[in-house]
């Protein structure tokens, strides 16, 4: 493939299929000359900053779907810690907690297939004093909720809605059949339709094959979301994925590129398995086009320390958005459909 005629293409509107293809075929000896191109394309539309979330997990495990990579779902026996909600009190504090940690936008994740009435009015709450108490932005992945719930969610002072795809709709069936692809896009869609910003992404190395990859990337542009969280497995025990582990750090650097030059514009975030997929290669995630990270705590047990984030960044000659950038697109609510011994993450509906 042409190089230049790849980035013009990346430069005007983004990449076809066919180039999508080139970009994940792309020689690993060869990666630098394709991050150059990823590299122009975030600086040109996010600068030389990045953009940071953190996440609360308010509502662990125990839920009804039969997502096969995702250690929350009550019909795996996972190693995970399981509660109900929490109080307003214990997520506020964690919403303050991220803010310490130089995150802007706070995101408050339960484990469930759609939002449950008799809750509403406690995550609203929750969500209005995050809006009132810190300096953070207020998203939120509920599960599948009603148009009449996002209208109140939003009036509360929510600002983004994540839902992923996971992959793509041809793949779906293989990796969930207690609810449908066009649920999902229904949701992210019902999200938009209630003035919020949406966030919707998939999650790699589920037994997907590259067209699945590029279906889920065209399928994404098409509903333009805000952000687009991208997740790489790690095979959980007691689930039915325990035994996959088929990416390599430049089959994900390659997705991320591939996902860049689709949408040039979208706030590209990775979430959910990079520091096992990744292993050393983490400070490509930039030059491949990666433009939010999660920082701080995951959700049920630690995760990366936010200071290595920080680090990370820094060493690329990039800093982190801080509270007085609120402009810029909204990141994601992490897409966590992937967990480990380090990162147990809840379904996202």
């Amino acid at each position: 493939m042409n190089i230049e005629n790849l980035r013009s293409r990346a430069l005007d509107s983004g990449v076809s299929a066919k180039d999508a293809h080139a970009v994940l075929d792309w020689p690993n000896d060869d990666l630098q000359s394709l991050f150059a191109v990823t590299t122009e394309i975030r600086e040109l539309h996010h600068g030389l900053s990045v953009d940071a979330c953190a996440i609360v997990n308010a509502k662990s495990g125990r839920c009804s779907e039969d997502c096969g990579f995702c250690a929350q779902s009550a019909r795996y026996d996972s190693d995970i810690d399981t509660y109900e909600l929490l109080s307003s009190d214990e997520i506020v504090a964690a919403a303050k907690k991220a803010e310490s940690q130089g995150a802007r936008h706070f995101g408050i994740v339960t484990a469930q297939r759609g939002l449950r009435k008799q809750d509403l009015p406690k995550i609203a709450e929750a969500i209005r004093r995050v809006a009132d108490e810190t300096t953070m932005v207020p998203g939120a992945s509920l599960g599948f909720v009603e148009p009449e719930d996002m209208e109140a969610l939003k009036a509360a002072g929510l600002h983004c809605f994540n839902h992923n795809l996971e992959t793509s709709r041809r793949n779906f069936e293989s990796v969930v059949s207690t609810h449908l692809f066009e649920e999902r896009v229904a949701t992210v869609k019902a999200a938009k339709e209630a003035g919020l910003l949406a966030c919707s992404g998939g999650i790699f190395g589920i037994g997907e094959t590259d067209d699945d990859r590029i279906d889920l990337a065209m399928t994404l542009k098409e509903l333009e979301p805000s952000t687009v969280p991208l997740n790489f497995l790690y095979p959980v025990p007691g689930t039915p994925m325990a035994e996959q582990a088929d990416l390599t750090p430049e089959i994900c650097l390659k997705i991320i590129a591939m996902f860049r030059l689709v949408m040039p514009k979208v706030n590209l975030a990775v979430c959910g398995g990079r520091e096992y997929n990744l292993q050393d290669r983490q400070e490509d995630l930039f030059k491949a086009g990666v433009s939010h990270l999660l920082v701080g705590h995951y959700l049920t047990t630690s995760g990366r320390d936010a200071d290595d984030d920080k680090r990370l960044v820094a060493g690329q000659g990039l800093t982190i958005k801080g509270p007085q950038d609120q402009s810029a697109p909204h990141p994601a609510t992490l897409p966590a459909s992937d967990s480990h011994r380090q990162q147990n993450l809840p379904v996202m509906r």
